[in-house]
């Protein structure tokens, strides 16, 4: 696919994967830290309620290398570190 590389086939187990290893966090925290796009406030508050590692988006030119902790990648470089 376009932005990952893979077929459609290893797309599908891509996804049943993260879908097998997320959880749901309770939305309660918001953010006031992104100002390129506002909107992607709460993806970030997301990622750091959720305490993750890692926040993948195509989109990074709105968000910091790194935030807390929270390494910001994209699809092709996160799926790299998959396969260290």
């Amino acid at each position: 696919m376009k932005f990952t590389g893979l077929s459609l086939k290893e797309n599908a187990q891509y996804i049943q994967e993260v879908k097998n290893r997320a959880y749901m966090t309770s939305g309660s925290l918001t953010l006031n830290v992104l100002t390129k796009d506002p909107d992607d406030n709460i993806v970030l508050a997301c990622a750091e309620e959720g305490k993750a590692t890692h926040l993948v988006t195509g989109n990074i030119k709105d968000f910091p290398q790194e935030y807390k902790g929270i390494k910001i990648e994209k699809p092709g470089d996160f799926l790299k570190l998959l396969e260290e």
